[in-house]
């Protein structure tokens, strides 16, 4: 009976130790960097240029095309209705960041003109990655 008590108090002691050292690594651990560990935040980028297409020649100093600064590139998930902004630069670059994944219709609106080709392109983000030269152009009439 001595004996068994003498072996069941060992092993109390022993893994007292053992957890006691697995507690106090586990909590240096999460607080090096003061922050919780998360998985990394995932996105689907969207990337293109607006420029405005000149139909009468001399209408833009001869050139056929120019930047279309300013105006809004809107990416609308067809499923959930969610939508992402964002504003052409002054060389008409933009950038979408898609955060969800899903089917997304992407398309310019505002700007000097009301007529855009294509008016919407379709956007499948399934996972992170990168769709380059969704590219629209407005068309300036005389």
């Amino acid at each position: 009976m001595r004996q068994k008590i003498i072996t069941a108090l060992s092993l109390l002691i022993v893994f007292t130790v053992v957890f006691c050292t697995q507690v106090a690594t586990t909590a240096s651990a999460s607080h090096e960097n003061g922050s919780p560990i998360t998985s990394p935040v995932t996105f689907f980028k969207v990337s293109g240029n607006v420029t405005y297409k000149f139909f009468k020649f001399f209408s833009n100093n001869g050139q056929r095309f120019a930047p279309a600064p300013g105006v809004t590139v809107t990416a609308e998930n067809v499923f959930t209705k969610e939508k992402v902004q964002t504003t052409t630069d002054t060389n008409g670059n933009y950038t979408l960041n898609l955060y969800e994944k899903g089917v997304y219709l992407v398309g310019p609106s505002g700007g000097n003109t009301d007529t855009y080709v294509s008016p919407l392109q379709v956007i499948h983000a399934n996972k992170s990655g990168t769709k380059s030269n969704v590219n629209f152009h407005g068309l300036m009439l005389p």
